[in-house]
């Protein structure tokens, strides 16, 4: 709107194992963050953006670290 703006990013994420017999899908998830943007204006959306999208890396990143190591094969 003209008076409000938000800036929203969403991503699916995909762990693979790589091996001879070919890739296992270890986990998928998809993640969405938002966050509200403190002016209406174009730097106000960059701000949003960017701080939606700091707090979605480190969501994908908690999740990548839960999962458990798998051994080669």
């Amino acid at each position: 709107s003209p008076t409000q703006s938000f800036g929203l990013v969403g991503v699916r994420a995909t762990v693979l194992a790589r091996g001879g017999a070919g890739d296992r899908v270890l986990g998928q998830r998809s993640f969405g963050a938002g966050q509200p943007a403190a002016t209406a204006d174009a730097p106000g959306g960059v701000k949003a953006l960017a701080a939606a999208s700091d707090q979605l890396v480190a969501e994908v990143v908690r999740w990548v670290d839960s999962i458990p190591a798998q051994p080669a094969r």
